[in-house]
């Protein structure tokens, strides 16, 4: 599909083809797995600092990028360390959800066409306890282990704790489970 035309801009450090990239002090670098990270767009060659490199931006389309695990078609794909896209990971921590997987990769190094997110999307993963909140603008959150919960939707919020579960939705929507 890949209907966006690519723009030019200067690298700050190398940049492998097929990665995430943000602009950090106007310049492209790779995207990490943090989730303050906000991704512009995939580069479509490698580039080195100081040099031009092509981007396609996340904003129309469909872009193909490298991933650094296995991803199921159809399922959300998250920003990963140096500008790949991975599943959602199990361990603890607040994820940034950048599209969906409309092909399956089958582990690190491959290539895989995705629908772009372009919305600030954050997924919040729990820690063993089993409990984890999360909230924002189309914002979402889950947790994991004897427990479970999500939230989403502008403004919503989910929690879960204990051997109980609960899900909360919606504009100003919220949700609270505990056993």
């Amino acid at each position: 599909m890949q209907q966006n035309s690519p723009v030019n801009l200067v690298a700050g450090a190398t940049v492998a083809a097929s990665r995430l990239v943000k602009l950090s002090s106007g310049q492209a670098v790779h995207n990490t797995a943090t989730h303050t990270d906000r991704p512009v767009g995939v580069a479509q060659v490698a580039g080195t600092s100081g040099l031009a490199v092509s981007v396609r931006l996340l904003t129309d389309g469909t872009v193909r990028v490298e991933a650094a695990g296995a991803i199921t078609k159809g399922h959300a794909v998250y920003a990963a360390a140096d500008g790949k896209v991975q599943a959602l990971p199990a361990e603890a921590a607040t994820y940034r959800k950048v599209g969906t997987a409309l092909e399956a990769a089958s582990g690190d190094g491959s290539l895989l066409e995705i629908m772009p997110e372009v919305d600030d999307v954050t997924q919040e993963v729990g820690s063993g306890d089993g409990s984890a909140t999360g909230s924002g603008e189309a914002g979402s959150g889950e947790g994991s282990g004897d427990g479970s919960a999500t939230g989403s939707g502008e403004a919503g919020s989910g929690e879960g704790s204990g051997d109980g579960s609960a899900t909360g939705s919606g504009e100003a929507g919220s949700g609270e489970g505990s056993g």
